[in-house]
């Protein structure tokens, strides 16, 4: 019996660094961060250092989770990468996420 290539999709909320990220090929969909009146896409348009900074002088955060069409943008980009792949059979998850030597 084959195995199944599997992968994992989290939001920002995760707070994974991208080190990790990177190594477990891990896709990440922002969380929202919304203060004076703005708001910022974790990680895309605000860096940790960018809101604690904010923080510092007088800033009041709000955060909200990520939509349902976020996510779905992820899914389907990881989706459409790997529908044209060679390596990708019918069934099997997206090989983006895939790491090698770590098959059941």
């Amino acid at each position: 019996m084959g195995g199944v290539d599997l992968g994992l999709i989290t939001d920002s909320a995760a707070d994974l660094s991208p080190k990790v990220l990177q190594e477990e090929a891990v896709g990440l969909v922002p969380i929202c961060v919304r203060f004076w009146g703005r708001r910022y896409m974790d990680w895309q348009e605000l860096t940790p250092d960018a809101l604690y900074q904010a923080m510092r002088a007088g800033a009041e955060p709000v955060t909200e989770p990520p939509s349902v069409e976020d996510f779905a943008e992820v899914y389907e980009r990881y989706l459409h990468t790997t529908a044209s792949s060679p390596s990708t059979s019918p069934g099997s998850f997206p090989r983006p996420w895939s790491r090698p030597g770590r098959r059941p």
